[in-house]
């Protein structure tokens, strides 16, 4: 049977704030020079596209969102910024701010609700986007739907905090309490329903993987909460040491098959050795050697054919470092201005548009 949950919590679709729906037909119109399915966070298929940019500018209306902690994630032609003050922006090529309308049981839409994540997967010309947050809250727009977001009632309500799939039909989400939930086909058609609720007291935070049978999931809360690694057929567990320790909030692997694991406030990234299976630190070459332990590591994301991590530098000012595979080392990416205090906490995007995003109100910045 598929999950149950209030019927009510349907999103009937996303609003511009000067009125109007947003088009969302691009969303399974959109053309890719690679048919094959493919994940936009690196996922099985497609070729990535090199950057086109070299350094970091403030996005121009940034400033007066006002979007508190928030997450970048892309499809393959569009970005998607959502936060925990209820704001869904979506960029086209221009940044357009959404809110929702039709949850008659929130009473003013998303205003009252704290989006944590998303997730977008690429087939052919088609695409589906995921959306979680507090409470348990799933919204899923897909060519099936038009393009528009709908509630997928989870049948959880713990917060929701990372979401990662497959393919449409094999999605995972995460969240505190060790909140597993995977949509699959169910009797019936296909529905949200709980997985491996073994791990009471783990807040996960982050999940990702290859493939169906080959994930991982992380986050803290305890000495084995660290990151959880899912393999073979039928799926197995297995807790893996990481050199972040237990609180992992961001997991992410390159194409030579390294896995990444970062932790905010340790200022450590973890990585793990494609042969062997084992982590050790990674290692970080900084612009600015000195200035005090501030480092910290709050953000991974591949970003067309590279992978970025966000944070502080040892001066404690906001930074980002690209993983450079030559040298087997993250290295300080293009300079920029950013504001002294706030850290890098979310990065996401297209080759030809790169975003970070900062934890204070200090908006976002574009590399170009």
């Amino acid at each position: 049977m598929a999950s149950t949950g209030n019927p009510a919590r349907a999103v009937t679709c996303l609003l511009v704030a000067l009125g109007g729906c947003i088009d969302f037909s691009s969303l399974h119109e959109s053309q890719s020079p690679d048919a094959s399915a493919s994940a936009s966070d690196g996922g099985p298929g497609g070729a990535c596209v090199p950057l086109t940019s070299t350094g970091w500018t403030r996005v121009a209306e940034s400033t007066t969102w006002g979007f508190g902690p928030a997450e970048l994630f892309s499809s393959k032609d569009r970005v998607y910024f959502v936060t925990g003050g209820g704001q869904i922006r979506i960029w086209d090529g221009a940044w357009n701010l959404a809110t929702c309308s039709g949850i008659s049981d929130l009473g003013t839409g998303c205003a009252g609700v704290e989006f944590k994540s998303g997730w977008a997967y690429d087939s052919g010309n088609a695409s589906d986007v995921w959306v979680v947050g507090a409470g348990g809250i799933i919204l899923h727009a897909s060519a099936a739907s038009g393009g528009r977001f709908a509630n997928e009632p989870s049948g959880v309500t713990e917060n929701l905090n990372a979401v990662w799939g497959t393919s449409p039909s094999d999605v995972y989400a995460v969240g505190n309490n060790g909140t597993i939930v995977h949509y699959a086909a169910q009797d019936g058609g296909f529905g949200w329903s709980k997985f491996d609720p073994t791990h009471a007291g783990c807040k996960f935070q982050t999940i990702w993987g290859t493939a169906a049978n080959d994930f991982y999931i992380g986050g803290g809360g305890g000495a084995n909460c660290g990151v959880l690694h899912y393999q073979n057929t039928p799926l197995t567990a297995s807790i893996e040491a990481t050199a972040t320790g237990a609180d992992v909030g961001v997991i992410l692997g390159s194409s030579s098959g390294r896995v990444f694991a970062a932790q905010g406030t340790s200022g450590t990234i973890g990585e793990r050795d494609p042969e062997t299976g084992v982590w050790s630190n990674s290692k970080v070459v900084f612009t600015v050697p000195t200035g005090g332990p501030s480092k910290e590591f709050g953000a991974l994301a591949r970003i067309g054919c590279d992978l970025f991590v966000g944070g502080k530098n040892l001066s404690g000012a906001p930074a980002v470092f690209r993983w450079v595979e030559a040298n087997r080392q993250w290295e300080e990416d293009a300079p920029f201005q950013f504001d002294m205090g706030d850290a890098v906490t979310n990065l996401g995007g297209l080759a030809n548009a790169a975003f970070a995003g900062l934890n204070g109100q200090n908006g976002v910045f574009r590399r170009q």
